[in-house]
């Protein structure tokens, strides 16, 4: 009898260990990676938050409302004006990644054409600044400390935290700053199931809180812009680039969430033109 009890202990802790995967930079995207996703209704007929060891998180009957694909570049591939900050050959945190989005708000003041900027080394995953056009000049800006997205290895508990700013001169205008404070933890491990596909993955809950601020020269004064506290839950799955399914909520009153936006690899969903891989004209806001 006791052989039988250990023989079963011993399947037991193989399939547990089998299950808790950890996530390295290996999984993280590359230049050129292209990954289509579906957004969903914001109707969730499970609960989101449920986590822990060995959980299953059922997915399957989300309702597609739409797709977008996202693509990775190559910083060579990014406007000339932006190479001399984020791309110096001898800066051993310069960046390796680089994705592009159409517009970025700090309170009043709207950037267009953004590109994001990221660097990928085999300790973590983080944004260094982002080139953008600001009152039609294109401006660079680096942070003044990096937005940590991903610490590695990453796996079951792990937790993590990095407070990123950055400040900005817009000419005859003001002056903008922005804080960015992220806390992540690992909250939970099991089987992911979508309309995609099931996965085996980790789930990674953070808390994301953003403060403007703007100074306005000629007035002498500044304001503070506090934005509503954001909670991101990603679930992360071997060798797959990005998150397979994100929520993204705001929280309120008492810590009540309201879910924002759902999005979840996917396939095709109906026949259009073949995707083109260098198109760049695509919303990344969900990888962050």
């Amino acid at each position: 009898m006791r052989i039988v009890l250990i023989i079963l202990l011993g399947l037991i802790t193989g399939l547990n260990a089998a299950g808790q995967i950890t996530i390295t930079q290996s999984d993280m995207p590359d230049e050129r990676d292209t990954f289509r996703y579906s957004n969903a209704s914001s109707f969730l007929p499970v609960d989101y938050s449920a986590t822990g060891a060995g959980h299953t998180w059922d997915f399957t009957n989300l309702n597609e409302t739409g797709q977008y694909v996202d693509t990775f570049l190559s910083v060579l591939n990014t406007p000339l004006q932006y190479q001399p900050v984020f791309n110096q050959p001898f800066d051993p945190d310069k960046a390796t990644l680089a994705q592009h989005d159409d517009n970025l708000t700090f309170g009043p003041v709207q950037a267009e054409d953004v590109y994001y900027y990221y660097t990928e080394k085999s300790d973590r995953f983080r944004i260094k600044g982002f080139g953008a056009r600001i009152n039609g000049a294109p401006t660079p800006v680096e942070y003044n400390s990096p937005d940590v997205l991903y610490e590695f290895p990453l796996t079951y508990q792990d937790q993590y935290a990095s407070s990123a700013s950055f400040e900005l001169n817009v000419p005859n205008y003001a002056l903008i700053g922005r804080t960015v404070d992220r806390s992540c933890e690992v909250t939970g491990w099991g089987t992911l199931i979508t309309p995609m596909d099931s996965f085996q993955a980790i789930k990674l809950r953070c808390e994301v809180e953003r403060s403007d601020t703007i100074f306005v020269q000629d007035a002498a004064q500044g304001v503070t812009f506090d934005q509503p506290k954001e909670v991101h839950y990603k679930w992360l799955a071997k060798d797959e680039g990005v998150p397979v399914l994100q929520i993204h909520t705001t929280q309120v009153v008492s810590g009540t969430e309201i879910v924002n936006d759902i999005f979840y690899r996917d396939t095709l969903a109906t026949p259009d033109p073949p995707v083109d891989t260098t198109d760049t004209s695509t919303t990344v806001q969900h990888q962050r």
